[in-house]
């Protein structure tokens, strides 16, 4: 298997970004994302809340906050 070295990464993918406007805001839109899964996740730890309970309070499944916590599941204001 071959080796990826993380610096190569990080310039491969901003050469990607400087060079398209949609690839550009697609990472953006994919980053916020990410930054946002953190904070509630954070949020969430802070008030020392399990997924659970944070669960039960929003009236959704303990696994759709595992998801919405991993960036795995796509976040709307419903």
């Amino acid at each position: 298997m071959k080796k990826i070295r993380f610096r190569k990464f990080q310039d491969d993918l901003q050469k990607e970004v400087s060079k398209s406007k949609r690839f550009k805001l697609l990472f953006e839109i994919e980053s916020a994302k990410l930054k946002l899964a953190a904070k509630l996740t954070e949020m969430r730890e802070s008030i020392g809340l399990t997924q659970v309970e944070l669960a039960k309070k929003m009236k959704v499944s303990q696994q759709l906050v595992s998801r919405i916590e991993s960036g795995d599941d796509n976040i709307t204001i419903e």
